[in-house]
């Protein structure tokens, strides 16, 4: 069986906005196009400590070493502050410390407000409904682009036929005598 666009059930809309969130089926919630971090991941990225050098057998560092740890910008923290109902904080210092100081009190755990989770409810919906007609929109736009195209295809050949058509009849006296 092959793919083709119709069969495609993705995205046709584009995402719903109520600040500082977005929604779309592909990103789910997101601050500053960041999704919601599971908090067991977020106390991972907090508590990140550089393990060293690998090092041989020999206990010299390795010639190759695996590529070193990235720490994520000020604007995911900022988000993940935003996602979990705590205030946002512009500085990447600042917004880790809180992360970090409202895991530790939470024993390491961070809940999202029910305004939140409520607010997302309303998003997925909004944007379901919005999607709904869009893929409709788009397989509508698709059926009037194919029957286009079937009519000049059809036209095409119609012309094709009525030039053979013309070619194979005689012109003149000489012409059917010739035959």
């Amino acid at each position: 069986m092959s793919w083709s666009f119709d069969d495609f059930d993705g995205e046709f809309a584009a995402p719903i906005s109520s600040p500082p969130f977005t929604f779309s089926r592909s990103g789910g919630l997101e601050v500053n196009r960041y999704a919601r971090c599971a908090d067991s991941s977020l106390y991972d990225l907090l508590t990140y400590v550089d393990p060293g050098p690998v090092l041989t057998k020999k206990g010299k560092p390795r010639v190759h070493q695996p590529p070193p740890h990235k720490d994520e910008t000020a604007a995911f923290y900022e988000a993940q502050l935003v996602h979990y109902g705590l205030k946002p904080l512009k500085t990447k210092p600042a917004a880790k410390n809180a992360l970090l100081v409202s895991l530790e009190a939470n024993n390491r755990t961070l809940t999202v407000p029910e305004g939140i989770l409520k607010l997302e409810r309303e998003l997925a919906a909004q944007f379901e409904a919005k999607n709904a007609v869009a893929r409709k929109e788009y397989h509508a736009q698709r059926e009037r682009e194919r029957e286009a195209e079937e009519l000049k295809r059809k036209k095409r050949k119609r012309e094709e036929e009525d030039l053979i058509a013309e070619f194979r009849k005689p012109t003149s006296k000489k012409a059917k005598s010739n035959q």
